[in-house]
């Protein structure tokens, strides 16, 4: 992509006009071909990059789900017949911090995951989401353990860890630290922490943050389960947005990431549905 054309597709973006045509036309107007993105190629993440950079609507959805996850975690508080230490589980990325600038760097430069990935984790400057701050000190002050559940590789401790503690949020340190080291599957992590505690909130922007039913299925199958445990969304589970990446897509893929890039675009064309 040459430096022409995206400038020309940020700019139609925040137009409101997006990847289409430079001179807007009347609605009775337009033919087909006049309603074709063709003439401004964009990358497949301007779009999501956008709106997790810079949507003010994001924003508000970052406070809302802090928000409602102190309300649920009052409501478990109050639930005396629990004995064990309570304990909240929170995935890292996109959750507790934001990578929207890696996202946005891999737009610029026209290129794709994992490119400057290490190096973008070795900064170490990632910003925290609205209201995860305030929320973690209350969940600390009333007495609950705090696990970071991530998969980032085990390599990635030190610079992780340093990203957090930047930001001064309680329980930051190497045992409330949890990487990956075998699968990207957290079951097993999250059975190794409910060995010892009450998990009184599971918190992450990936349906794999919460439960294996979620794992390795097509969407339409997700939306069946999230269907059957409607109950657990804004009560135990409290789902943050992201869309740039994340199982939705590599379901959409039938998770076969070694597609090619038009492979994957046809795949994104056939997937979607139109009236």
């Amino acid at each position: 992509m040459t430096i022409k054309h995206l400038s020309i597709c940020i700019i139609s973006l925040f137009l409101v006009i997006g990847c289409t045509q430079e001179k807007p036309q009347s609605e009775d107007n337009k033919s087909v071909s006049d309603t074709k993105a063709k003439e401004l190629p964009c990358h497949p993440l301007t779009y999501a990059a956008l709106f997790q950079q810079v949507s003010a609507e994001k924003y508000a959805l970052e406070y809302q789900a802090y928000h409602l996850a102190k309300l649920a975690l009052n409501q478990d508080l109050a639930d005396e017949s629990i004995n064990q230490q309570r304990a909240v589980i929170l995935d890292i990325d996109e959750t507790v911090l934001d990578n929207s600038p890696y996202e946005s760097m891999l737009v610029l430069q026209d290129t794709t995951y994992p490119y400057k990935w290490k190096e973008w984790l070795q900064k170490a400057d990632a910003r925290l989401l609205a209201g995860v701050k305030d929320f973690l000190e209350y969940t600390a002050n009333n007495g609950v353990e705090i696990f970071y559940v991530t998969n980032r590789k085990e390599e990635f401790r030190d610079v992780t860890l340093a990203n957090l503690k930047k930001h001064q949020i309680p329980q930051a340190n190497t045992r409330h630290l949890i990487m990956r080291t075998k699968t990207s599957s957290k079951t097993e992590r999250r059975s190794k922490i409910k060995e010892d505690y009450h998990i009184s909130l599971l918190i992450g922007d990936n349906l794999n943050d919460f439960s294996q039913i979620f794992e390795e299925k097509s969407n339409e199958s997700k939306k069946a389960l999230i269907d059957n445990h409607k109950e657990l969304f804004g009560s135990r589970f409290i789902i943050l947005p992201n869309a740039t990446y994340g199982d939705w897509e590599g379901a959409v893929y039938n998770y076969n990431y070694g597609l090619s890039e038009k492979e994957k675009h046809e795949k994104r064309m056939e997937s979607l549905q139109g009236f």
